[in-house]
């Protein structure tokens, strides 16, 4: 029920984001229902998706808001089994810090919902935070799942100034008053990249 009511929430905060957040075209889903595993096609490799989120952020309690410029990745290795690993990670200012999850759906770092969804060649990644943030990755592969386009919206509760998220660095609340998305990109490689040696 909680992820029903994220998802409907989400559909709400994408009606308030135009598709100046979307980089590139992704092929139409297919007209039939969600697969609970990934397609053969996916599995044993590694999906990353890249972008960049300029967003006015500040710690929770502070004064003053920031500009920030904050490269992010998603990155999701299909098992053979179709099972999804999820890397979601942040390169700031030099730094790195990430957080893991895994299955199709779950609870995300920012303590709100997970799910990915497949349609024929492409699938959707939507996570919420209990705070009203909200992002959907959408991705769509060529007729061999061998490359990518994929699509990265940022949003926010509708109506609100000012939503909460978490810092993946600190895991204490920030609050975020705008963001967009620039830079999209997306690959496919074979294996677990996010594998140690």
């Amino acid at each position: 029920m909680r992820i029903l009511r994220n998802h409907a929430l989400l559909v709400a905060l994408l009606i308030m984001f135009p598709a100046n957040a979307f980089s590139q075209d992704v092929p139409p889903a297919q007209d039939e229902p969600p697969a609970q595993n990934a397609p053969p096609a996916v599995r044993g490799k590694s999906v990353i998706i890249t972008w960049t989120e300029n967003r006015s952020q500040r710690q929770a309690g502070e004064a003053r808001f920031r500009d920030i410029v904050d490269p992010l990745s998603q990155t999701i290795y299909f098992s053979t089994g179709g099972r999804p690993f999820l890397r979601f990670a942040s390169t700031l200012r030099g730094r790195a810090a990430s957080s893991q999850g895994e299955g199709m759906s779950g609870k995300s770092f920012s303590g709100g919902s997970r799910q990915i969804e497949f349609m024929g060649q492409s699938f959707t990644l939507i996570s919420t935070s209990k705070g009203g943030v909200a992002r959907r990755i959408t991705v769509g592969f060529n007729d061999t799942f061998s490359t990518c386009t994929a699509q990265v919206v940022f949003a926010k509760e509708a109506g609100a100034n000012v939503v909460m998220g978490k810092s993946l660095y600190t895991g204490k609340p920030l609050e975020i008053r705008s963001g967009t998305v620039s830079g999209v990109s997306c690959k496919v490689r074979d294996g677990n990249v996010s594998a140690g040696p």
